[in-house]
């Protein structure tokens, strides 16, 4: 596939995986407290957790340039 053959290629050039490579490598059992944590959210924690990712979009990552603005 040409995927697959990308892949090749690209451990040939000695890069690494990327995130989602990673995360789907990752054991599941892991993941699991996270998820049932964020079933059992109320909507008052969902509304600050995507408040926050909007934030931190606006700023431009998860450290930003603050002192540039």
């Amino acid at each position: 596939s040409t995927t697959a053959k990308r892949k090749a290629k690209k451990q040939a050039e000695g890069k690494s995986t990327t995130n989602k490579e990673k995360a789907r490598q990752k054991n599941f059992f892991m993941t699991l407290g996270k998820a049932k944590a964020k079933g059992k959210r109320s909507l008052v924690d969902t509304r600050r957790v995507l408040k926050g990712h909007v934030d931190r979009q606006k700023r431009g990552g998860k450290r930003g340039n603050v002192g540039s603005k």
